[in-house]
């Protein structure tokens, strides 16, 4: 099973590393080069996670579009702020009937909107049915 994850932040690098762990091929998206290198290279994410050695089933991307393309299962885990526009930039590469777990936290900043109004605002109802989503107390080191 290949599995993309949208967000390389402390949650995003926790459950990659899990879900790595138990086999699957997992790619992490990152915007920051370096970071993608430190993960690839060193299996460290030094920003987030900096005590925690990855699997080597975890690999970074900084290209969005290759992190869901193909995927058998999308893991969304931006801050909720960042949400929409990564929704609306990906909405046209995603597989279809593809499960899509949202562990992103909060709400949007300026419009208030929930995770899971955002989801269903910015992609099409095709994949409604598919949304699913992680809550629970923040992950706080």
């Amino acid at each position: 099973m290949k599995i993309g994850i949208i967000g390389a932040g402390s949650f995003g690098t926790a459950l990659g590393s899990i879900l790595a762990d138990k086999g699957y091929d997992v790619t992490l998206w990152t915007r920051s080069e370096d970071q993608a290198r430190s993960i690839n290279e060193n299996h460290m994410n030094t920003k987030h996670m900096p005590d925690l050695v990855l699997p080597d089933k975890l690999k970074a991307d900084t290209n969005l579009i290759h992190v869901v393309k193909d995927k058998d299962m999308i893991v969304s885990a931006p801050p909720s702020h960042a949400l929409s526009g990564i929704l609306k930039e990906i909405k046209d590469h995603i597989p279809p009937k593809v499960p899509i777990v949202s562990a992103s936290k909060g709400i949007e900043n300026e419009s208030l909107r929930l995770v899971s109004e955002i989801f269903e605002s910015e992609l099409p109802g095709q994949f409604h049915s598919q949304l699913s989503y992680l809550s629970g107390p923040s992950f706080a080191k």
